[in-house]
């Protein structure tokens, strides 16, 4: 019995989103880091960039385990192919790439004197790790919830 509700924004849609949650939680940790570390003090922001650089190697270690595990179970690849096309090869190599990325921008960042840029890697960096990671949980989350994958893959 499947029912057919509206369609979603497809791959656009869920980029914009993305985008968006990242910005407000950018700007909310950008908030939370110039209030509870003074600008004098730099040793706190290098840690404070070196723990979100291993902290984002660890999620895109476990961002391409979960993408190689994924590709091992050939009936729950098509069958998220079928369903989302596109948008699973986005989430998981794009977010990847930028969870890479904003590692490597910590850990060049935490070298340099200027607190306001620190703050600013820092920030945006933690905001793309975390909701890179809610989006490819929810992807991959979204297979363990269909209750027939012959339905999917049928169609």
């Amino acid at each position: 019995m499947s029912s057919k509700g509206p369609k979603s924004g497809g791959p656009i849609g869920i980029v914009v989103v993305f985008t968006v949650i990242t910005l407000g939680l950018a700007w909310a940790f950008k908030c939370l880091l110039t209030v509870f570390i003074d600008a004098e003090k730099h040793e706190q922001m290098q840690s404070v960039l070196t723990n979100v650089a291993t902290i984002g190697g660890i999620i895109s270690g476990l961002s391409l385990a979960g993408f190689t595990f994924l590709l091992a179970s050939t009936p729950g690849v098509r069958a998220l192919i079928k369903k989302h096309g596109r948008l699973a090869h986005w989430m998981f190599l794009t977010v990847y790439s930028l969870t890479v990325l904003s590692c490597l921008a910590c850990a060049f960042t935490s070298g340099m004197e200027n607190f306001q840029l620190m703050v600013i890697v820092a920030s945006v960096s933690a905001a793309l790790m975390i909701t890179g990671t809610v989006l490819t949980v929810l992807l991959i989350n979204s297979i363990a919830g269909w209750e027939d994958r012959e339905e999917i893959l049928a169609n």
